[in-house]
């Protein structure tokens, strides 16, 4: 092989494995499997069974500027048993975003510009459960550290 193909062929490879490892975290919510893996979940002070989720150019509720990824943002508190309403309103003008949380709406939806879209489930089973935007856009990755948080 020619001496100045095999740093070049290197470059490819290394720009194509660190590619793709982008892609995975950036495509992927934090946590595991089923959802209910989701570690560093601060405590629950406070309870609802009502939720109003913002999706914009500044993430869940602002989240890009309350320390996500390493900080959980937004984080939903809600008792097993109880009726749950989340309300997910897109004010983005340009670009639709996604909305999903790990067991209790896996499929996801994504809510155009100007949206709004509501989700209702019965909280049956206890655990920390990943929320997470379903559609990649400009702030994606601040849209993949959400928790459901249900306790008993």
């Amino acid at each position: 092989m020619d001496s100045r193909v095999a740093p070049i062929l290197l470059v490819v490879a290394t720009i194509s494995v660190a590619g793709g490892g982008l892609f995975f975290v950036y495509t992927n919510p934090i946590g595991g499997g089923d959802g209910n893996t989701v570690a560093n979940v601060p405590s629950c002070t406070t309870y609802s069974t009502n939720y109003v989720i913002i999706a914009n150019s500044k993430g869940y509720n602002d989240s890009i500027n309350r320390g996500v990824p390493h900080n959980r943002w937004p984080v939903l508190c809600v008792h097993e048993g109880d009726f749950v309403v989340i309300t997910v309103k897109n004010t983005d003008t340009v670009e639709p975003h996604g909305f999903s949380v790990a067991h209790y709406f896996d499929g996801g939806a994504a809510v155009g510009p100007g949206k709004t879209f509501r989700i209702t489930f019965v909280a049956n089973r206890v655990g920390n459960f990943s929320i997470f935007c379903t559609v990649p856009c400009a702030v994606h990755w601040g849209m993949l550290s959400g928790v459901l948080v249900v306790s008993k």
